[in-house]
Protein backbone atom coordinates (compact mmCIF):
# COMPACT_ATOMS: atom_id res chain seq x y z
CA UNK A 1 0.00 0.00 0.00
CA UNK A 2 1.53 3.07 -0.86
CA UNK A 3 1.80 5.92 1.29
CA UNK A 4 -1.06 8.09 0.27
CA UNK A 5 -3.62 5.24 0.98
CA UNK A 6 -2.15 4.86 3.97
CA UNK A 7 -3.12 8.57 4.97
CA UNK A 8 -5.93 8.53 3.34
CA UNK A 9 -6.75 5.24 5.47
CA UNK A 10 -5.83 6.98 8.45
CA UNK A 11 -7.74 10.33 8.25
CA UNK A 12 -11.12 8.00 7.57
CA UNK A 13 -10.45 5.86 10.03
CA UNK A 14 -9.89 9.47 12.36
CA UNK A 15 -13.07 10.57 11.07
CA UNK A 16 -14.91 7.68 11.61
CA UNK A 17 -13.72 7.15 15.73
CA UNK A 18 -14.27 11.15 15.76
CA UNK A 19 -18.15 10.21 14.41
CA UNK A 20 -18.45 7.46 16.89
CA UNK A 21 -17.33 9.93 19.67
CA UNK A 22 -19.37 12.32 18.86
CA UNK A 23 -22.41 9.38 19.14
CA UNK A 24 -21.17 8.09 22.11
CA UNK A 25 -21.31 12.11 23.51
CA UNK A 26 -24.83 12.80 22.28
CA UNK A 27 -25.91 8.89 23.84
CA UNK A 28 -24.06 9.50 27.24
CA UNK A 29 -25.71 12.97 27.37
CA UNK A 30 -28.83 12.00 25.98
CA UNK A 31 -28.81 9.22 28.94
CA UNK A 32 -27.61 11.86 31.74
CA UNK A 33 -30.64 14.33 30.65
CA UNK A 34 -32.95 11.22 30.76
CA UNK A 35 -31.50 10.38 34.33
CA UNK A 36 -32.04 14.06 35.00
CA UNK A 37 -35.22 14.12 34.15
CA UNK A 38 -36.60 11.88 36.03
CA UNK A 39 -35.23 12.45 38.94
CA UNK A 40 -36.94 16.01 38.58
CA UNK A 41 -39.72 13.95 37.67
CA UNK A 42 -39.91 12.03 40.69
CA UNK A 43 -39.40 14.86 43.01
CA UNK A 44 -42.32 16.74 41.14
CA UNK A 45 -44.39 13.57 41.83
CA UNK A 46 -42.92 13.70 45.32
CA UNK A 47 -43.92 17.65 46.05
CA UNK A 48 -47.19 16.58 44.17
CA UNK A 49 -48.18 13.33 46.78
CA UNK A 50 -46.97 15.97 49.75
CA UNK A 51 -49.63 18.19 48.54
CA UNK A 52 -52.41 15.89 47.80
CA UNK A 53 -51.65 14.45 51.40
CA UNK A 54 -51.94 17.76 52.91
CA UNK A 55 -55.56 18.67 51.19
CA UNK A 56 -56.83 15.57 51.93
CA UNK A 57 -55.76 16.05 55.72
CA UNK A 58 -57.32 19.49 55.74
CA UNK A 59 -60.73 17.74 53.79
CA UNK A 60 -60.73 15.12 56.33
CA UNK A 61 -60.31 17.77 59.38
CA UNK A 62 -63.07 20.49 57.86
CA UNK A 63 -65.38 16.96 57.31
CA UNK A 64 -65.11 15.77 61.20
CA UNK A 65 -65.75 19.45 61.62
CA UNK A 66 -68.79 19.99 59.51
CA UNK A 67 -70.11 16.34 61.08
CA UNK A 68 -69.61 17.68 64.60
CA UNK A 69 -71.50 20.60 63.70
CA UNK A 70 -74.56 18.83 62.47
CA UNK A 71 -74.65 16.43 65.51
CA UNK A 72 -74.64 19.55 67.38
CA UNK A 73 -77.41 21.74 65.44
CA UNK A 74 -79.56 18.68 65.02
CA UNK A 75 -79.46 17.68 68.85
CA UNK A 76 -80.18 21.16 69.71
CA UNK A 77 -83.08 21.07 66.92
CA UNK A 78 -84.23 18.36 68.62
CA UNK A 79 -84.22 19.73 71.78
CA UNK A 80 -86.07 22.87 69.97
CA UNK A 81 -89.01 20.70 68.51
CA UNK A 82 -89.51 18.50 72.13
CA UNK A 83 -89.24 22.34 73.97
CA UNK A 84 -91.83 24.00 71.01
CA UNK A 85 -93.56 20.64 71.67
CA UNK A 86 -93.71 21.01 75.61
CA UNK A 87 -94.64 24.82 74.79
CA UNK A 88 -97.71 23.80 73.00
CA UNK A 89 -98.67 21.20 75.47
CA UNK A 90 -98.69 23.89 78.61
CA UNK A 91 -99.95 26.37 76.91
CA UNK A 92 -102.99 24.52 75.72
CA UNK A 93 -103.67 23.27 79.05
CA UNK A 94 -102.95 26.57 80.55
CA UNK A 95 -105.99 28.26 77.96
CA UNK A 96 -108.03 25.14 78.62
CA UNK A 97 -107.67 25.58 82.58
CA UNK A 98 -108.24 29.52 82.00
CA UNK A 99 -111.33 29.11 79.73
CA UNK A 100 -112.56 26.71 81.74
CA UNK A 101 -112.40 28.62 85.49
CA UNK A 102 -114.01 32.01 83.37
CA UNK A 103 -117.20 33.11 84.32
CA UNK A 104 -119.75 32.66 81.77
CA UNK A 105 -120.24 36.31 81.85
CA UNK A 106 -116.84 36.81 80.68
CA UNK A 107 -115.86 39.01 83.37
CA UNK A 108 -112.71 39.24 84.90
CA UNK A 109 -111.60 36.12 87.34
CA UNK A 110 -112.02 36.39 90.57
CA UNK A 111 -109.37 34.10 91.97
CA UNK A 112 -105.37 35.11 92.02
CA UNK A 113 -105.14 31.93 90.99
CA UNK A 114 -106.79 32.17 87.55
CA UNK A 115 -104.61 35.91 87.39
CA UNK A 116 -101.79 33.81 87.65
CA UNK A 117 -102.78 31.29 84.83
CA UNK A 118 -103.46 34.30 83.01
CA UNK A 119 -100.27 35.76 83.03
CA UNK A 120 -98.70 32.37 82.58
CA UNK A 121 -100.65 31.92 79.17
CA UNK A 122 -99.44 35.71 78.09
CA UNK A 123 -95.57 34.40 79.23
CA UNK A 124 -96.20 31.31 77.25
CA UNK A 125 -97.86 33.67 73.88
CA UNK A 126 -94.53 35.17 74.38
CA UNK A 127 -91.92 32.38 74.31
CA UNK A 128 -94.05 31.52 70.69
CA UNK A 129 -93.50 34.87 69.70
CA UNK A 130 -89.64 34.54 70.46
CA UNK A 131 -89.70 31.05 68.50
CA UNK A 132 -91.39 32.56 65.43
CA UNK A 133 -89.18 35.34 64.89
CA UNK A 134 -86.26 33.27 65.46
CA UNK A 135 -87.86 30.77 62.56
CA UNK A 136 -88.35 33.54 60.63
CA UNK A 137 -84.19 34.41 60.67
Amino acid sequence: MSRIGRKKGVARLRRRLRAEFVLLGLLVASFLTFQTWSEHRLDTLGHQRLEYSERLASAQAGLASAQLTFVRESEQGRIVSRARAELGFVDAEVGERVRLALPAAKSAPEDPLLWRLAGGLDRFSGIREAFAAEDAR
